[in-house]
């Protein structure tokens, strides 16, 4: 019986006070409804770009051109290319962020308040599909949609830069490699041809003999090793198992430096874009009927809690005046 005494007199109370809600609910809400519109909070567009990074493990799928999409390790990589302070700063330069944020170039902290802006209205994440998603929210739809689709490019140039880098260099190793090689397969070479008084193998000029040469050479020098062998002259056995060494050390470098040589002439694989950013027809901030909503119970509920705390405010005082 008290419960419902109780909510009988809570309900008695809101009753006598149902004008002061009824105008303050109204007017909370209509105060919301006019300060979250645009003249007050531009609204702002949201265009996002779905991507798998392509699998570049290693030189040979770069040159073979595999298709499968990046492992975990590489998701990460490129989520890490795209919040870099590289790509940040190219969209930043290519559109004035500076003005379009409307951030004082003046202050001390316009850096940090650029960052900052960038980073909420910018987001880079990984998806639940291990994919790649660039959301970009911004007052201009169209600009959205452009600085979505250009932190993919930026980035993809970017990476092509980082990895032509490292294959030029890897190619110019490779060819000191084998001019090194080159001399060294000459000079023993040499001593060969000196020590049997005749031209038995060629030295570097193999590289440019027909495969048949090759063989030929190949099968002379296993039955100078095998008669060296016989014969226990064993300085001669060591300069053609150096000269065998150097040969077998130039094709595998040889291969290495083709490898290099076609990474550099290929385009390096870009993204897989699965969906590219698109200019939104529709805002995504703010969304007025939640805070439309939001305020309509926020200011009914604490009108409601101020009617009663009034109320038992004033029973108290008459309370207290009674009993003096």
């Amino acid at each position: 019986m008290s419960g419902q005494a109780g909510a009988i007199r809570l309900f008695g109370i809101l009753y006598r006070n149902k004008l002061l809600i009824l105008v303050f609910t109204v007017l909370a809400t209509l105060g919301a409804a006019v300060f979250s519109g645009p003249s007050f909070i531009p609204p702002r567009y949201t265009s996002e770009v779905i991507l798998y990074p392509p699998s570049t493990n290693s030189n040979r799928m770069l040159i073979e051109r595999d298709a499968r999409f990046g492992s975990d390790k590489e998701i990460d990589e490129q989520i890490q290319l795209l919040r870099s302070s590289i790509v940040r700063d190219s969209i930043i330069n290519k559109y004035q962020l500076y003005d379009h944020y409307s951030i004082d170039t003046t202050i001390s902290d316009k850096r940090y308040r650029l960052n900052e802006k960038f980073s909420d209205r910018v987001k880079i994440e990984r998806t639940r599909y291990n994919s790649i998603s660039v959301i970009v929210s911004d007052t201009d739809p169209v600009k959205a949609a452009e600085i979505a689709n250009d932190i993919v490019a930026i980035g993809d140039a970017y990476k092509s830069t980082i990895i032509k880098a490292k294959l030029k260099e890897a190619f110019d190793a490779l060819s000191k490699t084998i001019f090194d090689l080159s001399f060294q397969i000459d000079q023993a070479a040499d001593e060969i041809n000196k020590a049997y008084k005749r031209e038995v193998v060629t030295g570097s000029k193999i590289n440019k003999a027909t495969n048949v040469e090759q063989l030929k050479e190949q099968l002379d020098l296993k039955e100078l090793m095998r008669v060296a062998r016989e014969t226990d002259r064993i300085s001669q056995l060591e300069k053609l198992y150096f000269y065998e060494s150097k040969l077998q050390q130039m094709v595998t470098v040889r291969m290495s430096y083709d490898q290099a040589l076609v990474g550099l002439n290929n385009q390096i694989p870009t993204s897989f874009i699965i969906s590219p950013a698109e200019v939104a027809d529709k805002k995504s901030f703010p969304v007025r009927w939640i805070i439309l909503v939001c305020t309509l119970l926020g200011s009914f509920i604490g009108i409601c809690s101020i009617a009663v705390l009034l109320h038992n405010y004033r029973s108290a005082v008459e309370m207290l005046k009674q009993i003096k």
